[in-house]
Formats: structure tokens, C-alpha cells, sequence
């Protein structure tokens, strides 16, 4: 079977997915996005203690370092050391910054399963341990957005008046000492919002932010998304789930 992708029409398909607790889907089809501050998920982690369910290092350069030595300031004799840590470095700016986060699949995500003369049939197809992270760490409802989502919420920014974007979040080794994200972060990079470590690699996580200071979370009001959003319980999306689509509406799907 081939992916989705090695067909040159659909190469660019993309769906949108948030993943949330069943009594937070009315207010996400009224179009009122929930958006937390950077700060909200560093704290979560540091509260739980659970890695995947907020990340300390959000908003930070993270360092990898090797055989550490401290030493007494006053006296300058060493009172400690260890082969390994770990050098956070985070840009307090970002950490009142709101973001609404959501998931990406793109086309070498899916299966193609039929494919007829007038439609093609194809399944979500990814890492079955990515499947089971996904379902312990998210909301037990997918909410599938619509095509243009991304389009309608930056329109809707515009006519607020708000700095904004939505990019997809990069994910980087930080075991690794990285120079060009040493120089963004020097530079206060807007990107910084989007770096997220290697381990959380299965969110396939995608951000809309709005470059404001919140000292709580932000509802952002974009209009119902209810006439084109699909809702379906996030197991049976993941291990489950199949779509149709058809020539005719190739074209636009990609546009």
C-alpha cells in the first residue's frame, strides 16, 4: 500500500486535529479557542511531574552539559560535581505569551486503503506507540478542524488587531549543543515559542500565538466552526479512523 503522499495531488493534505475532554467541545465548535500561557505548561510539569503534560522547558534554551563542577563562591573550593546536567536558560518575555495548541497530520501520515475511479479511501497510519502516548496524554475526543482553519483564525487576528502566527513546532536533541538556536535565542527569536525537545515528537504539535502579555488564559473568539469541524472519539481516530475523498474535490482540499 502506498502513502497518501506519493500522490502528487494530495502531496500537500494536511489535517487538523485537537484533541480534548468531551466537556471542552462545545465551547472549541462555538469557535472560542483556549489558549494557555507558556508559563501554565512549565508550571503543569513541575507541578505533576508528568513529562508530557506541560513542559518545563517551554520558552528556554536547554543545554546538555558534561562533567559540572561547583565551587564555593566565597571560598572558590569545589563542593560538588556530576558527569551530566542539564543548563536551562529561559526567556522570561515568552512565559505570559498565550498558545493554542493542536495537531498536524500530513500526508505521509495516512494509508491509502482504496482507491476507485471516482474516490480514493485512505487511514491515519503512524507508530502505534505514538498512538498510545497520544491517547494517555490528550483529551478523549478529536475534534477534526476544518481544512481552512488555519486561514479563518490568522483573518480573524487581522481584524483584531493582534500580532500573530501559527507555525508548526520544531523539535531539536538538546543533548546536542545547537548554534544557530543559540543565536535565535541570543536575538529573542519569535521561534522560540515553537522549540520543543525530541521526546514530544509524537504530538506533531502546531501553534497559533498571539505575541501579547496574559497573565491568565486567553479566549480567543474566532467565529462556530461547527458546519465543517468533525468530532470523533480520539482512540477510534487514531487506531481506527478512515476517509473518503473524492476526484472532483481533489483541487480544492489542496488549495
Amino acid at each position: 500500500m502506498k502513502r497518501l503522499s506519493e500522490i502528487e495531488e494530495l502531496k500537500n493534505l494536511r489535517f487538523f486535529v485537537k484533541f480534548v475532554k468531551k466537556e471542552h467541545v462545545d465551547m472549541l465548535l462555538d469557535g472560542e479557542l483556549y489558549m494557555n500561557t507558556l508559563e501554565h505548561y512549565i508550571v503543569q510539569e513541575n507541578t505533576t511531574k508528568v513529562r508530557g503534560q506541560g513542559d518545563k522547558n517551554e520558552g528556554s534554551l536547554v543545554v546538555e552539559v558534561q562533567n559540572i563542577q561547583i565551587f564555593d563562591s566565597k571560598t572558590k573550593k569545589l563542593i560538588g560535581s556530576a558527569k551530566k546536567g542539564i543548563h536551562r536558560e529561559t526567556y522570561s518575555g515568552l512565559k505570559k505569551i498565550p498558545v493554542f495548541c493542536f495537531t498536524i497530520f500530513n500526508s505521509n501520515d495516512f494509508l491509502v486503503t482504496k482507491e476507485k475511479e471516482e474516490l480514493l479511501e485512505f487511514s491515519l497510519d503512524i507508530d502505534k506507540e505514538d498512538i498510545k502516548k497520544i491517547c494517555d496524554n490528550f483529551g478523549e475526543v478529536a475534534v477534526v478542524l476544518p481544512q481552512d482553519f488555519c486561514e479563518l483564525v490568522i483573518e480573524e487576528a487581522e481584524n483584531q488587531n493582534l500580532d500573530s502566527r501559527i507555525k508548526s513546532v520544531t523539535y531539536h536533541d538538546y543533548s546536542i549543543l545547537d548554534s544557530k538556536r543559540m543565536n535565535l535565542f541570543e536575538e529573542k527569536s519569535p521561534d522560540i515559542v515553537t522549540w520543543k525537545d525530541d521526546f514530544f515528537k509524537y504530538q506533531r504539535e502546531i501553534r497559533f500565538v498571539i505575541y501579547e502579555q496574559h497573565e491568565q488564559a486567553k479566549i480567543f473568539k474566532m467565529g462556530s466552526i461547527r458546519e465543517h469541524a468533525q468530532i470523533v472519539n480520539t482512540e477510534t481516530f487514531l487506531k481506527n479512523g478512515k476517509f473518503q475523498i473524492r476526484f472532483e474535490a481533489i483541487a480544492d482540499k489542496c488549495n
